[in-house]
């Protein structure tokens, strides 16, 4: 009996000593949050994280979701370009290489938005022009505790989780050996088991969230040694934006860099790939852009943004319209494919724009289709338009 007794001490002590580190962990990062992280677009602890991202949610920013396009380094790139007079808030980036449509909706079902619903989405062409979820790319930027979020998460139907599962379980099958293994097998067995679903789900739930509390802890302890690193952050002072003044700085920006190929490429990009290129010519011709998983994918990230109750401004890129004509992609399979993302948003009551009439733009694209000059400010344009003080 007293062993017992001693044992629950232990345990209730335990638990006093955790949830003190907890509620320390986060009253430090909420009170000494250091605006350079929204602009440390490649960091993955934010990007793997929760707290990081939603303490800069409960200041007000943007959360601008996209993938490597983020981390360029352009003046003109929506994480340095505001705040403004027109839009007086930050903007934190999220976004790395291989970032996809599956871990935004992981990343989007794990925050709170009731105090700020300010969401921007970047949606890739590069993601739906074939089947891009590579493991390798998934896997690096896997999160196991927003997985278990979502799947622990009630107003997710049912079907939705067992979908999910299926390609969880399909994208870090190479990773199963790794410290992710116990996340390979629950969505194993979500998918072999799918009539049993309800079963499992209510079986591992508890093992779950407390696996999931874990992880949240250890999130805090890395983003508080984060922030502890972070030197001292210089806020811009807003100022009003002259649209054609801005675009005039764009094009004499790029025409400084952009003077050796027919391409509009970054002459470095140029350089980079110029003893590829001839062997790029049509190589795209029979390119199939409408049956990649991703549109799966994006639709539950789309019925993620709707069930947590808000209205993303969607922003679907194009491409280089030169570069990927020479590839063989033809202008009206890229058109369609486009209309798709933009009509599939549509459906769900949100605002989308598609990139298809800057294909032909100088400086719209540094390279074959991450944004450059002219790109990031159509961005900014539209952020201003949807969040700014005249909208």
């Amino acid at each position: 009996m007293k062993s017992w007794r001693n044992l629950l001490i232990g345990v209730i002590v335990f638990v006093l000593c955790w949830a003190g580190l907890d509620f320390y962990l986060t009253r430090e990062i909420k009170s000494g949050y250091n605006y350079a992280v929204n602009g440390d677009s490649a960091d993955i602890i934010k990007d793997q994280g929760v707290i990081l991202q939603q303490t800069s949610l409960d200041k007000g920013d943007i959360l601008l979701l996209g993938s490597s396009e983020v981390g360029t380094v352009f003046e003109q790139n929506a994480r340095t370009f505001f705040p403004t007079n027109e839009v007086p808030y930050m903007v934190n980036a999220v976004g790395r290489a291989g970032i996809l449509n599956l871990e935004h909706a992981f990343n989007i079902d794990s925050l709170d938005f009731s105090k700020n619903q300010k969401v921007v989405y970047l949606v890739s062409y590069a993601w739906f022009a074939q089947d891009s979820s590579s493991p390798d790319s998934f896997y690096a930027n896997f999160s196991k505790n927003k997985f278990y979020r979502y799947m622990t998460d009630w107003s997710i139907p049912d079907d939705e989780k067992i979908q999910t599962a299926e390609r969880i379980s399909s994208l870090i099958r190479t990773y199963s050996n790794t410290d992710d293994m116990d996340a390979w097998v629950y969505a194993e067995l979500c998918k072999y088991c799918a009539p049993a679903f309800t079963w499992i789900e209510a079986a591992a739930y508890p093992g779950l969230m407390f696996e999931q509390a874990v992880l949240s802890t250890k999130d805090k302890a890395a983003s508080y040694l984060y922030l502890k690193d972070l030197g001292p952050y210089e806020m811009k002072a807003p100022a009003s934006t002259d649209w054609e003044k801005e675009y005039r700085n764009a094009d004499a920006e790029g025409s400084k860099l952009v003077t050796n190929n027919d391409f509009y490429f970054e002459d470095s990009y140029a350089n980079e790939i110029a003893d590829i290129l001839p062997g790029q010519k049509n190589i795209d011709a029979s390119l199939d852009l409408e049956s990649s998983q991703e549109f799966k994918d994006y639709e539950i990230c789309l019925k993620t943004c709707a069930r947590k109750h808000i209205k993303p401004l969607i922003i679907v890129e194009s491409v280089n319209g030169w570069y990927y004509d020479y590839k063989g992609v033809d202008r009206e399979k890229r058109i369609k494919l486009y209309n798709r993302l933009c009509a599939m948003a549509e459906e769900y009551g949100f605002t989308a724009h598609d990139m298809s009439n800057l294909e032909y733009t100088p400086y719209t694209y540094y390279d074959q289709w991450h944004l450059g000059w002219r790109g990031w400010l159509y961005v900014d344009q539209k952020i201003t338009d949807y969040f700014g003080s005249d909208s």
